[in-house]
């Protein structure tokens, strides 16, 4: 089809938002206002890793406006995963409303709720708390080193959420077939991916026992169903209602503030909007894990990827969330011989050979598009594999170390117009300070 019609064909049909979000009339979660309406805050931890040893309400209670207050021990004391998926054994439900024992950064320790946004920021600078500052692991090398402390050894034995493991082909014979061999390690950063509006919620909890919930979410169903779970109560009696977005971007595949808010709403019966502020957007919502993979790739003369070998971290935060549905989600065409393993440790991601999803004291992460297509993609090429669960994850041996030869020397590639292989530009070999060596019998697992 020509495709000039298909796009005729496509602006023929309207979005059913497009005429109030160009006029300025969309109606966002903060421009919802209801008849006696209330305003709650939560405070977050200011420290990684911390114990809360005590929290003083008492000059916040003086404060006329206030109309209650929330500890972790006047909530529902239920565990949970707060992602946006089906219910699966893979996501460990090992987050509470709030907690006594913050494991990252802007981690939920109480809230407070108030007639107007005005008092709410009063109370909220007046509630006195005294912690406990705990060490920390904050990257990937910190969490898998041996010996490193565990980050949440109630649920877990290790550090590493989830570890799988795929091949495709015959990796090794991909190997020996290759004329030139690539391989060095990689790193990706954590993306936030900061929409202008800021995480959202209204919760109203009516005195026939039924919760009504207004979010910025992807994920409405998913939403119910856990406020169900936490408050004991059936679906039936959860009606969860999605405001206009403003931006997304996967990062509200989860639920954030509803469960607060209804619980801010029981006490007084009463509409509770919360509204993130830029700082707890940034320490307190979903990112994009950031990784640390090995990579090794074999070539032909002629720029053919024929082999490639790839062990994957992801870094999964402190809480399980979409970690290992992410380490295990890069299901795409490679070559027709490639491996990976990965391993998701509360820090990771994953791509073919080995990957997994590791924690750190880090805030929840999203799920945001696979988190090794963008690894792949910078180390030039794209990897697939179809992926087993590993209760551990693989051992992993390296190879020794060698420099970058020089143009000319024995083991360099040859520099001849005629004789140089067409290897594309985009591939990692052409990253500086890569090691590049030609065909050898042996490749490391990582």
């Amino acid at each position: 089809m020509d495709i000039y019609k298909m796009r005729e064909m496509k602006n023929a049909i309207r979005r059913i938002e497009s005429t109030s979000k160009v006029t300025g009339t969309a109606q966002y979660l903060d421009d919802l206002e209801m008849q006696g309406m209330a305003y709650g805050g939560i405070i977050r931890s200011p420290y990684p890793h911390a114990k809360v040893l005590s929290i003083d309400f008492s000059e916040v209670k003086k404060m006329p406006g206030v109309l209650g207050t929330l500890t972790p021990d006047d909530v529902p004391q239920v565990h949970f995963n707060v992602t946006g998926s089906l219910k699966n054994p893979s996501l460990i439900e090992d987050q509470s409303i709030l907690t006594w024992h913050p494991l990252h950064e802007g981690d939920r320790i109480c809230a407070v709720v108030a007639e107007d946004k005005e008092t709410l920021h009063r109370a909220l600078e007046a509630v006195k708390i005294e912690y406990e500052v705990l060490p920390a692991s904050m990257t990937i090398d910190q969490s898998i080193k041996e010996g490193a402390r565990i980050i949440n050894p109630e649920f877990y034995q290790d550090n590493f959420y989830c570890h799988k493991v795929g091949t495709r082909g015959e990796v090794e014979e991909g190997f020996e077939k290759s004329d030139y061999i690539f391989e060095g390690p990689y790193r990706t950063p954590t993306q936030h991916p900061i929409p202008m509006e800021p995480v959202s919620c209204i919760a109203y909890w009516n005195r026939d026992n039924k919760l009504h919930t207004w979010a910025t979410s992807q994920v409405p169903y998913q939403d119910r169903r856990i406020l169900a779970a936490q408050f004991g109560i059936p679906e039936s009696d959860v009606s969860c209602h999605r405001a206009m977005i403003g931006g997304a971007f996967g990062a509200r595949e989860e639920m954030y503030h509803q469960d607060v808010a209804a619980a801010l709403s029981r006490l007084i019966y009463r509409p509770v909007k919360i509204i993130n502020n830029r700082s707890d957007e940034m320490t307190a919502t979903a990112v994009r894990h950031a990784s640390y993979s090995k990579v090794k790739m074999g070539c032909t003369k002629d720029g053919q990827m024929v082999a490639f070998h790839q062990v994957m971290y992801t870094n999964g935060g402190s809480y399980c969330t979409h970690s290992p549905l992410v380490t295990a989600a890069p299901d795409r065409t490679t070559c027709r011989t490639s491996a990976m393993t990965a391993s998701a440790l509360r820090p990771m991601p994953l791509s073919p050979a080995r990957s997994a999803a590791t924690a750190t004291r880090r805030a929840r992460l999203a799920a945001k598009a696979s988190l090794t297509m963008p690894a792949a993609k910078w180390a030039g090429i794209r990897s697939s594999s179809a992926m087993t669960t590993s209760s551990s994850p693989a051992k992993r041996t390296t190879s020794s170390k060698s420099s970058l030869p020089s143009p000319g020397s024995p083991s360099a590639p040859p520099t001849s117009s005629s004789a140089s292989p067409s290897v594309p530009a985009s591939t990692a070999a052409s990253r500086a300070g890569r090691r590049w060596r030609k065909k050898t019998s042996s490749y490391p697992c990582g």
